[in-house]
């Protein structure tokens, strides 16, 4: 009997491991080369330049009035900063601040123009680069803005704006310096944080890069995805936007996962490459896929069932010392019987 109760728990303890454990797949992408701002569009909404100094540097851009109104527009080059960790840019609009990473003075300036309901204008601009300008990257950033012509008495002045940024590489002795300041997985709905843990194969990998070098770098790569095993499930572009890390600052980069049939621990690791074939790499990261649900599902059944099994054992034994008492019982009778039948024919 213990022999059988062994039997059914091995083969409904296999049969719910079979159910969940199966192989994987991944997912992920993006990319854009017109902004679309209050009003107006502009292209490239990115300048990426790299030169010597005492160079000058043509560029020309394209803007758009998508409205039906004409404006007034004026155009201004200002210095900028990263603002927290996303790579959003902030206007320093302190004439008296000048950061070591300052272009604004090397842009020529721009007319004041007028621009039609719908109508597309082509703008030069030139970057003059001086003889002893300071190797490694420069900055900046320059804003269209626009305004109604005339505004009557009593009515609100519509106005439009945008940006393109300037990211400019001065020759020279620069220094390429990357570091990974920190590599985790997370949710991938709610607030960000790390956690490694997950009911479903749906989560995100947040990458903190920090820049210490002098000029700014675009790292590209893939973050892989190895089984318990160590062979390689999944594998994820990085930066497919082109986003940069500018000197000085520390930006994050997130990347979603969403994979299928995932059981079990799994291991990420994050290689990159940036600037003149510099590389990168982070340490394998351990997380973990558990669908506590049909986990706690299965488990139920077969203690359901270790229940049940486990009661007709009880009862099959009951009944079987209840039968062995009774055959005893009818032997017991026969043996006394035919005792007596012996005593008679003595």
């Amino acid at each position: 009997m213990k022999n059988i109760l062994l039997r059914y728990s091995l083969v409904l303890i296999g049969a719910s491991i079979g159910l969940l454990l199966f192989l994987q797949i991944n997912n992920v992408n993006a990319a854009q080369s017109i902004t679309q701002g209050q009003g107006f569009e502009i292209s490239p909404p990115l300048i990426d330049l790299a030169t010597n100094p005492g160079r000058k540097i043509p560029v020309k851009l394209k803007l758009t009035n998508i409205t039906d109104a004409s404006f007034r527009v004026s155009a201004k080059v200002y210095d900028f900063e990263p603002k927290g960790e996303t790579g959003t840019a902030s206007i320093i609009e302190d004439p008296n601040i000048e950061p070591p990473f300052s272009l604004k003075a090397w842009v020529s300036e721009v007319d004041e123009f007028d621009f039609a309901p719908k109508e597309k204008k082509e703008i030069d601009i030139t970057i003059d680069v001086p003889e002893n300008a300071e190797p490694g990257g420069h900055f900046g950033l320059i804003r269209f803005s626009g305004k109604l012509p005339e505004v009557g008495e009593g009515q609100v002045g519509l106005s439009a704006s945008i940006d393109s940024l300037i990211l400019l590489k001065v020759a020279g002795e620069t220094n390429e310096r990357l570091f990974v300041k920190e590599f985790y997985s997370g949710p991938s709905h709610g607030t960000l944080k790390k956690q490694k843990f997950f009911e479903k194969a749906n989560l995100v990998f947040a990458t903190r890069l920090e820049n210490e070098g002098n000029v700014h770098v675009k790292p590209v790569g893939n973050i892989e995805i190895f089984n318990v095993l160590n062979k390689k499930v999944a594998n994820i572009e990085f930066n497919n936007t082109g986003g940069n890390v500018l000197p000085g600052s520390i930006r994050r980069f997130e990347n979603n996962f969403e994979g299928r049939n995932m059981f079990g621990p799994y291991k990420a690791q994050l290689t990159l490459t940036y600037g003149a074939g510099n590389t990168l790499s982070s340490e394998k990261i351990l997380f973990w896929i558990l669908p506590y649900k049909i986990i706690a599902l299965i488990s139920a059944i077969i203690i359901l069932l270790a229940l049940i099994i486990t009661k007709f054992v009880k009862r099959y034994r009951k009944y079987a010392r209840i039968a062995k008492k009774a055959e005893e019982a009818k032997d017991d009778k026969e043996e006394t019987k035919n005792k007596k039948k012996k005593t008679e024919k003595k």
